[in-house]
């Protein structure tokens, strides 16, 4: 049987909130409610994935970057599967190993508001010239919003 002062130190070191880089606590006070509880932690096995992590939305009043994908792959010969590249990115990207760039140190919610702008919805998926269209379109909203 464990010691119980030794159990109880190893639970207070569980219990830690304070990290070590000053930007991490305040990242993480920034997700914090009013009574000071986590607010929108998920677990990267939990919910809906969405590239780093980053809000899923379409509100470009907001944001400083959309990060949108592209799933098409009609540019490539004998090689099809890149339009499924924007969905898998997102599920390896929720598991990252946290909001720092663990070379770079920088942290980029810190440094600008990002969202998830989702897919571009092609309709046209067998028409090389059009889907580009469809694809510059898309991105032309973005450009046209200052994002």
């Amino acid at each position: 049987m464990m010691d119980s002062d030794k159990l109880e130190k190893i639970r207070a070191a569980a219990r830690k909130t304070d990290f070590n880089d000053q930007r991490l606590n305040e990242l993480r006070d920034r997700h914090r409610g009013e009574g000071g509880e986590s607010e929108g932690h998920i677990a990267p096995y939990m919910g809906y994935s969405t590239f780093l992590k980053a809000p899923q939305s379409t509100d470009l009043d907001t944001a400083d970057v959309a990060l949108v994908g592209v799933p098409f792959d009609l540019g490539v010969t004998n090689r099809p599967g890149a339009r499924f590249g924007p969905q898998q990115i997102r599920g390896l990207s929720a598991m990252t190993t946290g909001p720092m760039h663990h070379e770079s140190e920088i942290i980029p919610a810190l440094l600008c508001n990002y969202i998830d702008y989702g897919d571009v919805a092609l309709e046209n998926t067998y028409n090389l010239e059009a889907g580009i269209e469809e694809i510059e379109r898309y991105f032309q909203r973005l450009v046209d919003a200052d994002v």
